[in-house]
């Protein structure tokens, strides 16, 4: 749907993807997650996170006239590599609204009453040796 937000990039530790970006799995990683279509009459300082099961603090947000979002979160570290749906909410999520929508695309459903934009973390291995 053209009206709603829609992520335009994603970077982290490791470079930028258009919906998605790379982190090691064994820290934190700073992520910065641009947003298209923000919803307008929502505060920047209401945005909230998803990174996986666990809700997430964002560190800055901010929105301009153009409705285009900088959202900055810490992604927590993960059990193990692969693929980490995540999800901004404009505004308080209910708690059905968890980023496993992302993955079932049913987040019109489970967020409702909210607006929510998706993106993907791809946690990498970074305790494995590099041969060099």
């Amino acid at each position: 749907d053209d009206a709603l937000p829609q992520v335009m990039s994603v970077s982290g530790p490791d470079g930028a993807g258009q919906t998605s970006a790379n982190v090691p799995r064994s820290v934190p990683s700073e992520v910065t997650i641009t947003v298209n279509k923000a919803p307008s009459g929502v505060k920047a300082s209401v945005y909230s996170a998803v990174v996986g099961s666990s809700a997430v603090g964002v560190t800055f947000a901010t929105v301009d006239a153009a409705r285009i979002a900088q959202v900055v979160l810490t992604s927590p570290s993960q059990e193990s590599a692969g693929e980490v749906y995540g999800l901004i909410v404009f505004g308080a999520a209910p708690a059905s609204c968890v980023s496993a929508c992302c993955e079932a695309a049913s987040c019109v459903v489970d967020c409702q009453g909210v607006s929510t934009a998706c993106f993907s973390l791809l946690a990498y291995d970074d305790l494995v040796p590099i041969a060099s």
